[in-house]
C-alpha cells in the first residue's frame, strides 16, 4: 500500500486554495485605467485620422462659376455641332447613306444573277 506523506496532501490542499482564492483573480484597479486610457487614446486616433483624410467639401456654385460652366457648355456644343456636319458632309459626298450602300448591293446582286442565268442558257 502506497502511503501519502501529510506534507503532500497539504501542498495539494494549499495549490488548491490558491487557485480558488477570489482575491487572486479580481482585476487590479491600474490595469483597468491604463486599458481604458489606451480605448480612449485609439478611438480619439481613429476619428482624428478620419477628420484629417476627409475631403475637403465643395464651394457653393458662385454666379461667375455657373457663367464659365454655361460658357464651356456653349463652346463645346458649337464644335460639337461642326464636327457632326463634317460628318454628313462627308458622307453626303461619297454618298455612303445606309440606303445607298443597301440598294448598292441589289443591284450587284441582280448584275450578278443576270450574268449567272445567261451562263446557264
Amino acid at each position: 500500500m502506497q502511503t501519502i506523506f501529510p506534507s503532500a496532501i497539504l501542498e495539494y490542499w494549499n495549490h488548491f486554495i490558491i487557485m480558488s482564492d477570489p482575491k487572486l483573480q479580481r482585476a487590479d484597479g491600474c490595469g483597468i485605467l491604463m486599458t481604458l486610457i489606451v480605448a480612449a487614446i485609439l478611438i480619439s486616433a481613429f476619428y482624428f485620422f478620419q477628420k484629417a483624410f476627409e475631403p475637403d467639401l465643395p464651394e457653393d456654385i458662385s454666379i461667375d462659376i455657373n457663367d464659365q460652366r454655361l460658357k464651356k457648355i456653349k463652346v463645346y456644343q458649337g464644335e460639337d455641332d461642326k464636327f457632326s456636319s463634317r460628318i454628313d458632309f462627308f458622307h453626303s459626298e461619297r454618298n455612303s447613306s445606309i440606303d445607298s450602300a443597301m440598294q448598292g448591293v441589289v443591284e450587284r446582286y441582280k448584275a450578278a444573277s443576270q450574268i449567272h442565268s445567261s451562263n446557264q442558257k
